[in-house]
């Protein structure tokens, strides 16, 4: 593992001395290998009310800093390629996350991509990959002024990957995109734990999008300066039912695999203007839990799941968690600047009073080469309220940094 690691690195290391794409190509095959790498520096505002932030949770102790840190959260490596006509792959990994063994497996695992498609009359694509399900999530964060995507759309609350086969379909010259796709239902975890739950059932998926008047790629900024308003409305669904729920250390809802039925619905729209842009995304996830038991104890702790902390002592037939998000943005070519503010409103049950999260985030980005390379800022501004023990955000955030993609 570790000779494979040195050698990947390597590899890694010698294309971003090239500062730029590196492409391979013998007549039938063709291999394009870009990356990126991007550094931040975090620091929290600690709120004097919230015991989660001190150390041993212990409010009789000091702040517990750790968040206070300079971080990396890329060093990725992706290889795309074409084989004939008919046939490409994609593979994508984080070396960030392989040594940090993924404490952050939602939003950034430690594999990306490792898939294949077959193009034919629809487009075959099989093995680990984006969920096609929310539109914000399938937007790149590396042409994002933001650090950290939504609540609703990091990876807690549903999970972005999976292993399974996709076919889509786009007509209309590209303006209409059609997804339908079957997964594992087990997500990031998939990877890690191996084998599916033992119901054996998979998770069901489907996406539509339009956009007026041309193709609309998924971009929340309008980087082109579009001379003509653009639009593109979608909507998804998506539901999985499982036996045993199957949580990680870093969760804090205990939503993304969860024991019962779990169906999951969005909708979104879009627009850009001469440099403006706005998104809107709606979520609905609609829980009927069966709070069973894992007897091998390995896979979750069901008392931080449904039965006591999200749904109370009484289980129940079903409950509701989902809430939306809306970003407005400006990107300026003369001034090498995208300026961005994003809502983010979530609440994780629908049967718990008063537990909606609420945040206002604010983001900057200074193009130093186009989206390629650019010094980004997010400020995080908590708005629920933080004497609230139900809420899982209590503290104010900036994070600071660099993003280089060599491409």
């Amino acid at each position: 593992m570790t000779i494979r690691i040195i050698l990947f690195t390597s590899l890694f290391l010698s294309v971003f001395s090239a500062n730029s794409q590196i492409t391979l190509d013998n007549g039938e095959h063709n291999l394009e290998i870009s990356g990126t790498i991007s550094t931040f520096y975090n620091q929290r505002f600690y709120y004097s009310g919230n015991p989660g932030n001190r150390i041993n949770n212990d409010p009789a102790l000091g702040y517990d800093k750790g968040k206070n840190k300079f971080g990396l959260r890329d060093m990725q490596l992706q290889l795309e390629g074409r084989v004939g006509h008919n046939f490409e792959y994609n593979v994508q990994v984080d070396f960030a996350d392989i040594i940090s063994n993924g404490t952050d497996i939602g939003e950034n695992p430690g594999l990306l991509d490792a898939n294949a498609t077959w193009k034919g009359p629809v487009h075959v694509t099989a093995g680990f990959q984006k969920i096609p399900f929310s539109r914000n999530s399938l937007s790149p964060f590396t042409i994002s002024p933001f650090w950290q995507r939504s609540e609703l759309t990091r990876g807690e609350v549903f999970s972005r990957r999976d292993v399974g086969i996709v076919v889509s379909k786009t007509l209309w010259q590209q303006r209409i995109n059609l997804y339908a796709g079957t997964f594992s239902g087990m997500g990031e975890q998939l990877l890690s734990l191996g084998d599916n739950d033992p119901s054996g059932t998979f998770e069901y998926v489907g996406r539509a999008d339009v956009s007026w008047p041309s193709r609309y790629r998924y971009r929340d900024f309008d980087l082109s300066n579009s001379p003509v308003p653009m639009f593109q409305i979608g909507a998804a669904a998506r539901t999985v039912t499982r036996k045993y729920s199957s949580f990680l250390s870093g969760d804090n809802y205990y939503l993304r695999v969860i024991s019962g039925t779990k169906s999951c619905y969005t909708a979104d729209f879009s627009a850009q203007w001469k440099g403006f842009s706005a998104q809107f995304e709606w979520h609905r996830i609609v829980v009927d839990p069966t709070n069973n038991l894992d007897p091998s104890g390995l896979r979750y702790k069901e008392y931080k799941g449904t039965f006591s902390t999200k749904i109370g002592n009484a289980p129940t037939t079903y409950f509701l968690a989902g809430g939306f998000l809306t970003t407005l943005s400006y990107a300026s070519k003369p001034l090498r600047s995208i300026f961005s503010v994003r809502y983010d409103q979530f609440n994780p049950n629908d049967l718990v009073k008063d537990n909606t999260e609420e945040s206002l985030n604010f983001g900057y980005a200074y193009l130093l080469k186009g989206s390629n390379a650019m010094v980004k800022a997010q400020y995080s501004w908590r708005l629920a309220n933080r004497s609230n023990p139900l809420i899982q955000r209590y503290d104010d955030q900036l994070r600071v940094g660099f993003v280089l993609q060599f491409k």
